[in-house]
């Protein structure tokens, strides 16, 4: 970002001293790709959503790719900025295939936001009508060969390339899909009893070889046991989500001017990448607040005070024995303040399948009465 380039929509927003940063999948697009019928309602809250946020300053964190999150003349124009993903094909309840997401009813309101970030693909920011990279960041992330060197990492943790069989399909050199690979994440399924205990050899691996070697690979956990599928990305040590938005949250205040501790962050999202950004990301923001939206895989862990998620902590802690509570529950249900440590601001943390303002509803239109519940 060039802090002297007035076309760059989200600094300008930025001094109304509030960032929203919205996960996709699950959150305010209740069907992943490809592409499903949501609801109406679902449909008319995600409307809202953008309405109610449209001057603030709003960004996307998904695992979704960017192509699929800009109409095809702002892609056109990111295209000409140095965007080099080729279009996506987006395959209709019909059968039939689009290039252009505009042309999914569906979707109408889930493109164009005034920043990405792309778990695997780097951030981006909408200038002048198309997206713009941040190359700086890309660069921390270790650039074109981290790719390359990554699987030779692996290769060398493994001595071979066993691992391979669990790659997903969007990473398998024999696969026949119509997705690029992303520039900065591999992605592995294991499945099953067998498959847990697969994961787990994986993390061990690669937390071994950062010891030892100072590795640039981080393991981020994205596990689904509604799906018996525990799900591994591995991506750069800056391409967790957590640090990214917290990088991009400190060159914000410095392009726009405004204090970090005069900014109040939203995070909202339902995976466990989104709770550990919501718990950590923003360090000295004013206020930060993280909404867990309904039909969350995480809503009855967290909500029964379980301590992990699939082998994964949630950093949740309130029944240590020894250490003081993180989590102090609030006298509605489902809102608790959070605080990691006594020296750090607490952070409010809603799961909106439980506060009485938004339960019962679905994943979108829970995030739209938090968010109105929020003043938004």
């Amino acid at each position: 970002m060039d802090c002297n380039e007035r076309d760059i929509p989200i600094i300008q927003k930025a001094k109304r001293k509030k960032l929203i940063v919205l996960d996709k999948d699950g959150t305010i697009q209740s069907n992943p790709h490809p592409v499903e019928h949501p609801s109406e309602s679902e449909i008319s809250a995600g409307k809202e959503i953008r309405r109610r946020l449209e001057e603030y300053a709003v960004m996307t964190s998904s695992a979704q790719t960017l192509e699929l999150g800009m109409d095809s003349g702002t892609y056109a124009r990111s295209v000409a900025y140095g965007f080099k993903r080729l279009r996506p094909k987006i395959r209709l309840p019909d059968g039939t295939l689009t290039h252009k997401p505009e042309e999914v009813r569906e979707w109408g309101y889930l493109l164009n936001f005034d920043a990405f970030n792309g778990f695997g693909t780097g951030i981006y920011v909408l200038k002048n009508g198309g997206y713009i990279c941040d190359r700086d960041y890309e660069t921390l992330l270790g650039g074109p060969q981290w790719r390359p060197q990554a699987f030779e990492m692996l290769d060398r943790l493994y001595k071979g390339d066993r691992y391979k069989r669990n790659l997903s399909s969007v990473d398998r050199a024999d696969a026949d899909i119509d997705v690029a690979p992303l520039e900065y994440r591999i992605q592995f399924d294991h499945h099953g009893d067998e498959g847990y205990a697969q994961r787990e050899e994986l993390h061990s691996l690669i937390a071994t070889g950062r010891e030892d070697n100072d590795l640039n690979l981080a393991f981020v956990d994205e596990s689904n046991l509604k799906k018996s599928r525990y799900t591994t990305y591995v991506v750069p040590k800056y391409g967790q989500k957590e640090r990214a938005l917290e990088r991009f949250g400190n060159q914000l205040s410095f392009r726009s001017g405004v204090p970090m501790d005069e900014m109040e962050c939203v995070i909202v999202g339902d995976s466990p990448t989104d709770l550990k950004s919501g718990l950590q990301a923003f360090q000295g923001a004013a206020q930060v607040t993280f909404i867990l939206a309904a039909d969350s895989r995480l809503t009855e862990p967290l909500y029964e005070n379980f301590p992990d998620f699939a082998g994964i902590s949630l950093l949740w802690n309130r029944k240590h024995p020894d250490l003081p509570a993180r989590y102090k529950q609030t006298r509605i249900p489902g809102v608790y303040w959070y605080r990691a440590h006594r020296l750090l601001r607490p952070r409010k943390v809603i799961l909106a399948g439980i506060a009485p303002w938004s339960k019962g509803l679905g994943c979108t239109e829970s995030v739209l009465a938090c968010l109105c519940e929020l003043g938004f």
